[in-house]
């Protein structure tokens, strides 16, 4: 390969096709492209959840959020005020 001036994609391509490498970058970007496919394939396969599905779950994610935290909020007030009283 020479050391100067600019290679056209085809001088670059044999250059890689006869180094130690064989191909690497092919074969890397063949498996890529695969990769793509193949989620492209899989996606087609899935259900979405309608827009009320979302929502609604998306509200009941929430609500037991608040809940969780107001239990969590108050053992940690329950718990303080007995350690306070051990120590």
């Amino acid at each position: 390969m020479p050391s100067h001036g600019v290679l056209d994609y085809f001088q670059l391509k044999e250059y890689i096709q006869e180094s130690p490498c064989g191909g690497f970058f092919e074969r890397f970007m063949s498996k890529i492209k695969d990769y793509f496919k193949e989620i492209k394939a899989e996606l087609a396969h899935v259900v979405w959840p309608s827009r009320k599905q979302t929502v609604y779950y998306t509200i009941i994610v929430i609500v037991l959020s608040v809940v969780v935290a107001y239990f969590l909020g108050l053992f940690d007030f329950i718990f303080l005020g007995g350690l306070k009283l051990l120590v």
